[in-house]
């Protein structure tokens, strides 16, 4: 946090997110310029709907995205030491191990960097270890809701949440309780996503 104190910056891409968001506050849509109507200039729509949310309540877009991401990084941080430590050798040396591991980044400027720039990565990237820690104990409407929101707010997400429901899949596809948990889950996922797609292809 001191750090980001002291480093005011943020990347260019952050600010179409808090454009839009700033237009959808103001009950003109999702536009880019009034002019040119509804327009899909952003590919992190799970992310401009919580920027905007954040404008209403009254933040600055900047300082909220800012303080989501790095309280995203923050937790990100500790799933990561809590799934290592669940999943490893149960050794105090673990751990601290997996502690630094996942602060090293940090301690340069490259992913605290990016946690502070503005933008969804740090956010997208606790919905994927979220998904992690879901399989633990898979639960259908958790997985779903992760799975669309991470869809949301950044396409390549589809790419892991198949990878996630294939791995599931693997592990879990001889125990039949699980297994009609993976395949609620999915089917949710699927008609959510179609939801999805199908209202933008509408509105844009």
């Amino acid at each position: 946090w001191r750090w980001h104190a002291q480093e005011q910056a943020y990347l260019d891409d952050a600010w179409i997110s808090f454009k839009y968001a700033r237009a959808l506050l103001s009950g003109q849509g999702l536009i880019y310029n009034s002019e040119d109507g509804p327009l899909e200039g952003f590919t992190n729509l799970a992310w401009v709907l919580l920027v905007s949310g954040g404008m209403r309540l009254g933040c600055a877009p900047e300082v909220f995205a800012r303080t989501v991401g790095l309280s995203s990084h923050l937790a990100l941080i500790g799933l990561i030491v809590s799934l290592a430590w669940r999943r490893g050798d149960s050794q105090p040396s673990s751990g601290l191990i997996t502690l630094l591991l996942a602060a090293i980044p940090g301690a340069t400027s490259g992913l605290l960097g990016i946690a502070g720039s503005g933008l969804e990565t740090s956010f997208a990237a606790l919905l994927m270890v979220l998904l992690a820690e879901l399989s633990e104990r898979p639960r259908v409407l958790p997985m779903v809701l992760v799975s669309t929101v991470l869809c949301a707010t950044r396409p390549d997400g589809l790419i892991f949440v198949c990878c996630y429901f294939g791995a599931t899949w693997v592990h879990h596809h001889r125990d039949v309780h699980l297994w009609r948990k993976w395949l609620a889950a999915l089917l949710g996922f699927a008609a959510c996503l179609g939801v999805l797609l199908a209202w933008k292809w509408r509105y844009f």
